[in-house]
């Protein structure tokens, strides 16, 4: 996991910082990952949408690096009604696993998961609220 104060070269000596924070969706915990310039803002949000194999350190590096271009970043860990921070390797053994877990949120539960996500973006005091944009990462293409 990537976490701490990282310098950001496209900032021009600014650093942002990174974090799993915890939001509410339909009154059930689901964790984001965050990543942000330090400043005040206000800056641009992105939602970055996770993998097939969980909000990996890939996922995390992708979050710091746009973070590292001057926008706040939010990365929901969706599969969060099947455990805390789902992870899976990249290797074939767990094509089957990623692909169930994939199966076992309907289009219903996601647009809830990532209306709480807006929601909280939208939120952030770094955030300028008509500034938001999203990218996804294989589930993302749902």
């Amino acid at each position: 996991m990537c976490s701490g104060t990282i310098p950001a070269s496209n900032l021009k000596g600014a650093y942002m910082t990174s974090r799993w924070e915890t939001i509410l969706v339909n009154n059930k915990p689901m964790e984001v990952y965050i990543s942000e310039p330090e400043g005040p803002g206000p800056y641009p949000g992105v939602i970055v949408i996770q993998e097939a194999f969980g909000v990996t350190n890939h996922i995390e590096r992708v979050s710091d690096r746009y973070s590292e271009a001057g926008y706040v970043v939010i990365a929901p860990d969706l599969y969060y009604r099947k455990g805390s921070r789902i992870t899976l390797g990249y290797d074939e053994s767990n094509f089957a696993a990623a692909f169930e877990l994939m199966e076992s949120f309907t289009t219903e539960t996601l647009l809830n998961d990532l209306n709480a996500t807006i929601e909280h973006l939208n939120q952030h005091a770094k955030v300028k609220e008509t500034k938001l944009g999203m990218v996804g990462f294989c589930v993302g293409g749902r």
